[in-house]
């Protein structure tokens, strides 16, 4: 079943994005499913949570771009290079670029860690639509610590 924000790679405006490997991140990282419009988040802890399974898109600069602005990155998210280890038997591994969260409220590591993210999965947590309006600001300083605004010469964070 397609997840929730899928429709973002596939949208022609957007630029463009192909699927190209499915892959497994070379080392742990906490994802967690949180607030009250259940998002899953990439948290920044080297070697906490589990290996992540997940798809890699050759994206152009475009959708790269929209995506930044999608993920809200760097503002909320950071985009940083990881790695990961290919499904295609010869154990090859690459750098690819993935949003973390850099600087979360410690409380997110006692959540449950997932391996992999479907909003349709076992664990009933369905993501919500709707989580892009204003109120969902306020569910993110449950979650973070600061939120860079970045729209100025100098980035200011609020605490």
């Amino acid at each position: 079943m397609r997840q929730p924000n899928h429709h973002v790679l596939k949208d022609p405006d957007n630029g463009v994005a192909d699927l190209i490997y499915t892959a497994e991140t070379v080392n742990k990282w906490p994802l967690v499913i949180s607030t009250k419009f259940n998002v899953p988040y990439l948290l920044y802890k080297k070697h906490y949570g589990k290996k992540i399974y997940g798809e890699i898109y050759s994206v152009d600069n475009r959708m790269r771009n929209n995506m930044d602005k999608f993920e809200s990155h760097p503002e909320f998210y950071t985009r940083t290079k990881v790695q990961v280890q290919l499904d295609d038997n010869n154990d090859t591994v690459i750098d690819v670029w993935a949003y973390f969260i850099m600087d979360f409220k410690p409380q997110l590591l006692d959540l449950e860690t997932y391996d992999d993210y479907d909003s349709y999965g076992s664990h009933g947590l369905q993501y919500v639509k709707g989580c892009e309006q204003d109120d969902f600001r306020d569910e993110l300083l449950r979650i973070v610590l600061t939120i860079k605004v970045t729209n100025r010469k100098r980035p200011i964070e609020f605490n």
